[in-house]
């Protein structure tokens, strides 16, 4: 029986550039969409370095809502020649590659990505985040930043709330600034003054009790339900020093069976790779 593929799931945030030259104002008028920038940008070849080592994402059709791609690293293998050449031992050079999917359209649950878990690639935030940051320099002229963050389970959160309930001593909140998410709420508007007045792209929030943490408000429920959605991370720690981070509660979909074979194979599980069934 074939395995599952699993994918871990990460929010883009495109956070708009200070402008960097007078005549980049003129542009304003007519931006460009975030939406437009990001299948402009995930339609190209990006190579990027981790731990110094070669990977590139590659788009396979970008046709579609979402562009289908393969994100790979260049990796040694140790093989050996036929028995004619002895088995001699011999170390080639080749590539692993991951499935990787991103929606670009702009709503509540677009400007999203999806890659597959592999370990010979590597963490997937670590992958991602090292994509984004290449990105981020090969485009420092245009118009927008990429910020990104894991989408991540909300109850692994309350469940470390719970367990350790009234010893919690300090939780810290690590907004990234809204520009997709239509919510009307205190935080929402809070975050957006901050980019509008003082130009932040994050915001971070501390709370701090030595006698623990009631975590009951409906400010933290609201802060924690950002989060999870990819607007940013939360850290804790307890009396103890037991800590809980939420970038290590990565929210994952799973597929039954491979699903590399083809580009139809991947957009006929988009659904479900997305958390959209």
């Amino acid at each position: 029986m074939p395995r599952a593929t699993v994918f871990e799931l990460f929010r883009l945030s495109l956070l708009v550039r200070p402008q960097l030259h007078a005549f980049n104002q003129q542009d304003d008028a007519q931006p460009q969409s975030r939406e437009s920038w990001i299948r402009q940008v995930f339609q190209d070849r990006q190579p990027f370095e981790r731990r110094g080592i070669r990977h590139e994402f590659v788009a396979l059709d970008g046709d579609g809502d979402a562009i289908v791609g393969k994100v790979g690293k260049l990796i040694n293998r140790e093989e050996n020649e036929p028995p004619e050449r002895s088995l001699t031992e011999v170390t080639r050079d080749a590539w692993t590659a991951s499935v990787m999917v991103v929606d670009p359209t702009e709503h509540d649950d677009g400007q999203k990505i999806a890659i597959e878990k592999n370990r010979e690639i590597g963490a997937s935030r670590a992958t991602v985040r090292a994509l984004c940051d290449a990105i981020n320099q090969r485009y420092s002229s245009d118009r927008y930043v990429i910020e990104v963050a894991p989408i991540v389970d909300g109850d692994d959160f309350w469940r470390y709330a719970t367990k350790h309930k009234g010893r919690v001593r300090n939780v810290t909140f690590n907004f990234i600034v809204p520009n997709m998410f239509r919510s009307v709420d205190a935080l929402d508007k809070d975050l957006k003054k901050w980019r509008d007045e003082e130009n932040a792209q994050q915001v971070s929030l501390k709370l701090n009790a030595n006698n623990g943490l009631r975590l009951e408000s409906s400010e933290v429920a609201t802060a924690v339900d950002y989060v999870q959605r990819g607007g940013g991370s939360i850290t804790a720690q307890d009396m103890d020093g037991k800590g809980y981070n939420s970038n290590n509660s990565i929210k994952n979909t799973r597929v039954e069976g491979m699903i590399k074979s083809s580009v139809d194979s991947i957009r006929n599980a988009i659904q479900r790779i997305m958390d959209r069934e």
